[in-house]
């Protein structure tokens, strides 16, 4: 198990499959695992046309899941053969935001963001820091664990607006972050719509069992003074 394969991102709108060598456990808390699957985030689009932060030759990919190959001796929470996700934002704990609690700001997330800064998914293998690999239960696949971390992030976001059975939500968007806070939302609220102007995103929109709007195509405030008795949305 010296090389493997990897999807290198060079610069803006070049990428490269090349073979390079497979990491190595060198810190205590090092965990080695082999990628079982890697979604494509809208983030990594943004990096090839240019439109998002990036270093160069860095292997992309955040949102993925594996099979631990290796540990460090100072890992005690894993083991080989165990299912994992990751969260691709190690914090360093110690700074001023992580101490006060808004960890998403860590001065040092920048240089250890795995995917965009450090070597992420689009490879074989991959290595991360053991606070940031969590065990995947049986039931959940490998296809919809590429989806932990987008899940996280709406969870989050969920936790911090604090949405009540009472509240009337507008999603503005039906992406994977819409798709997954209307399926959250509309168990929680007590009314929820959705917009999005991409057609086949729409689409799929309607079938959701919530009302769908393309404000391209009505007139979106008129249509949200109707649905919520000129009330409109919280």
């Amino acid at each position: 198990m010296k090389n493997m394969k990897a999807l290198m991102f060079r610069d803006v709108g070049k990428i490269e499959l090349l073979e390079i060598p497979v990491p190595r456990v060198t810190s205590p808390d090092q965990v080695l695992m082999k990628v079982s699957m890697c979604g494509i985030c809208g983030s990594d689009v943004k990096i090839l046309q240019g439109k998002h932060a990036f270093k160069k030759d860095t292997v992309l990919g955040h949102e993925f899941n594996g099979v631990v190959v290796e540990v460090g001796s100072g890992v005690t929470t894993l083991k080989a053969g165990d299912r994992i996700s990751i969260d691709n934002n190690p914090r360093c704990g110690l700074c001023e935001y992580c101490r006060t609690g808004l960890s998403s700001q860590c001065e040092l997330i920048k240089e250890n963001t795995i995917g965009i800064y450090k070597n992420g998914g689009y490879a074989e293998y991959c290595i991360a820091p053991e606070n940031v690999c969590f065990k995947l239960p049986a039931e959940i696949d490998d296809v919809v664990a590429t989806q932990v971390e987008t899940l996280a992030t709406v969870l989050n976001g969920m936790n911090t607006i604090q949405m009540q059975a009472w509240d009337s939500v507008l999603i503005l968007g039906f992406g994977p972050i819409g798709y997954l806070f209307t399926a959250l939302a509309k168990n929680i609220a007590a009314q929820v719509a959705i917009t999005e102007i991409d057609p086949f995103r729409y689409k799929i929109a309607q079938s959701f069992g919530v009302p769908a709007f393309n404000p391209e195509k009505c007139d979106l405030e008129a249509e949200v003074i109707k649905m919520t008795s000129g009330k409109k949305f919280d």
